[in-house]
């Protein structure tokens, strides 16, 4: 009977424990979807706090993917308007809400997108390695084609560009990618042929 009694007791203490652990979570949770949807469809707010809120939510409740995607976002697009010495740490910031939001989701193509387009600051040449994986998953996508395209041209890769937006065509963002490449070819023919062959030399 003693055994028995100390065997609820234990028990008991188990499941109050999981239930102290369980109302714990739950409140961290409903606490941090509180400030994501204050920080998503509040009023709007200076960069460097709407990031310090997202930060706070991510500490309470680190497996929100649209947390995370949606910083990520709203840094990349605020380094735009910065300047210099902001806008480095905005990217950076972006960078790493970007890898937050594909650790809990690797498919979402619009985390995707944002990271190639973090890689292509970095190195182009990257960032048409980056998507050129993508591509080969998704490959009857002509958004994907017209991204690679455009990619690919900044990376002075111009015969593979071709190649892209040629696939692209009359599909989702073409004219775009289209602009961007022939901007890109544009700014190619300008160069010397020295300037050309040494970039695409140092990209590798």
């Amino acid at each position: 009977m003693r055994h028995a009694s100390a065997t609820r007791r234990a028990a008991g203490g188990i499941l109050l424990v999981l239930g102290c652990a369980g109302v714990l979570h739950a409140a961290r949770a409903s606490a941090a979807q509180w400030l994501y949807g204050a920080l998503r469809y509040g009023a709007e707010r200076p960069c460097g706090e709407a990031l310090e809120i997202a930060s706070l939510a991510w500490r309470l409740y680190p497996w929100n993917f649209w947390l995370c995607a949606h910083a990520a976002e709203l840094a990349f697009a605020r380094s735009h308007e910065a300047e210099p010495g902001e806008r480095a740490a905005l990217t950076s910031a972006a960078g790493r809400w970007c890898a937050r939001s594909l650790g809990l989701n690797p498919y979402k193509r619009n985390m995707n997108v944002l990271n190639a387009r973090l890689l292509q600051l970095e190195s182009p040449a990257r960032a048409v390695e980056f998507w050129r994986r993508h591509v080969e998953l998704q490959y009857w996508s002509r958004y994907n084609h017209g991204l690679l395209a455009e990619l690919s041209a900044a990376a002075g890769e111009f015969a593979e560009a071709a190649r892209e937006l040629e696939m692209a065509r009359g599909g989702p963002g073409y004219e775009d990618a289209r602009a961007r490449v022939m901007a890109a070819w544009e700014k190619e023919k300008q160069q010397p042929a020295t300037v050309r062959a040494q970039g695409k030399g140092t990209e590798r």
